[in-house]
């Protein structure tokens, strides 16, 4: 049976564990001072895989929370998968030779296809490419810019690699009114790589909907952070 995982979001800025509605920081729906205690209780809860981005370096280009990942990875023993503003070789080698599991890599898959594919070709299997979409089109420098790239561009641009897919609808993120399961499936139909998902994920049978379709696993915050879901709920889910 393929591997299915549930994963928390920790999202960080300001040094801070926070959820925003869309990404928008003016849309603050959770925030706690210390991500290295939310990590362990997602830990603790039974999570596999934490997903840490770095909202700071997605919007400026260069990761601001490095100190605040290198202390989680060393204290927590799960495995974690990081982004957010990794958009050269030097960081991208700091990070996986701390032990980060995979990178998560955006606006740099679409901005410097050379880098990633050098990275891919030194990290097989460690690159996750972030397919961050509105209406189906690609959005990358923290969701602020869209490009002239679908969705389905981008997976066909790099599913001949040893990498994985995140794909999160920005249309719906941080909503929680439920995510777009037609959507989704598309996307899972085009590659055969592990696809994980995010996006307005908020009932457990959506969840069991995209574990049907195929996918990797679900990546889910909001949610979380609000009791909408609760996470030990969700982990009978998990294969």
């Amino acid at each position: 049976m393929t591997k299915f995982d549930v994963i928390p979001a920790v999202d960080l800025m300001d040094g801070k564990c926070v959820q925003l509605q869309q990404g928008d920081p003016n849309k603050l729906i959770f925030s706690d001072n210390d991500p290295l205690k939310i990590a362990k209780f997602w830990e603790k809860s039974g999570a596999r895989i934490i997903h840490i981005v770095d909202l700071d370096g997605a919007l400026k280009g260069s990761m601001k929370n490095l100190d605040v990942i290198l202390n989680i990875r060393e204290k927590v023993n799960c495995k974690l998968h990081v982004g957010g503003g990794i958009r050269n070789e030097k960081l991208a080698n700091k990070l996986l030779n701390a032990g980060i599991d995979k990178i998560i890599l955006g606006t740099s898959a679409v901005t410097n296809e050379w880098f990633v594919k050098k990275l891919i070709s030194r990290y097989p299997k460690k690159i996750i490419i972030a397919a961050d979409a509105k209406k189906e089109i690609i959005v990358i420098e923290g969701w602020k810019r869209r490009t002239r790239l679908s969705v389905y561009d981008l997976i066909k641009k790099y599913n001949k690699e040893e990498v994985s897919f995140l794909f999160t609808n920005v249309d719906v993120e941080g909503l929680m009114r439920g995510s777009n399961i037609t959507l989704i499936s598309q996307i899972l139909s085009l590659s055969s790589k592990p696809v994980y998902v995010s996006g307005g994920i908020c009932k457990k049978d959506e969840i069991i909907k995209i574990k049907q379709l195929g996918a990797r696993g679900v990546i889910i915050g909001s949610a979380l952070y609000t009791g909408k879901l609760n996470f030990r709920d969700l982990t009978e889910l998990m294969s």
